[in-house]
């Protein structure tokens, strides 16, 4: 699928992905959360709209943007497991495993992505805990704090000295066990 666009505003494509119809069966947004310009909802499309049998409730994900003027939306769900992975852990309660479409490996890797942003923001990451870096092979180590928000810290290995953003960044298996200090 490609993009829509025709909305001359953000907030008003914003309400009409909130309030658009699905044909013939009904559809509703229970819960949605704007992350930047990606609108995450949590809907229900059926023929009757209370839960009951034959209604189905699933994850939306729909990437916002704007072009010559007009803004458009692209429309995602959790079944085609998106690369975005802001959306609200809340959300995964609303929709349980049992519905069809959900993936589990995708909210796992949600969870992770999030308690590692979470631990870098709060400086949480000891200096010398032994990390990997995303499509890479061995592990380094932290060596110190460049800033809060863009980069975890400054690695160092045979080749010197250099920057990691924290997206490069996955924590080993091992590593997920340990407890986590403030650093001195």
């Amino acid at each position: 699928m490609g993009w829509s666009f025709g909305c001359t505003s953000k907030k008003q494509q914003v309400s009409e992905l909130l309030t658009h119809t699905a044909g013939s069966c009904g559809r509703k947004a229970l819960k949605h959360s704007l992350r930047g310009n990606v609108l995450w909802t949590v809907e229900e499309i059926g023929p009757a709209l209370d839960g009951s049998q034959g209604s189905v409730r699933f994850i939306g994900c729909y990437l916002l943007s704007c072009y010559h003027g007009e803004w458009g939306y692209k429309g995602l769900e959790e079944s085609m497991e998106p690369y975005y992975y802001t959306v609200p852990q809340s959300y995964f309660k609303m929709v349980p495993e049992t519905e069809p479409g959900t993936k589990p490996a995708w909210r796992k890797e949600v969870i992770e992505r999030q308690r590692i942003e979470t631990l870098v923001r709060l400086r949480q990451i000891p200096i010398g805990q032994v990390w990997r870096r995303r499509y890479c092979r061995g592990d380094f180590q932290v060596t110190g704090y460049y800033n809060d928000t863009q980069v975890l810290g400054y690695v160092e290995d045979h080749l010197g000295l250099y920057r990691v953003p924290h997206g490069d960044l996955e924590c080993p298996a091992d590593a997920m066990a340990d407890t986590v200090s403030s650093p001195a």
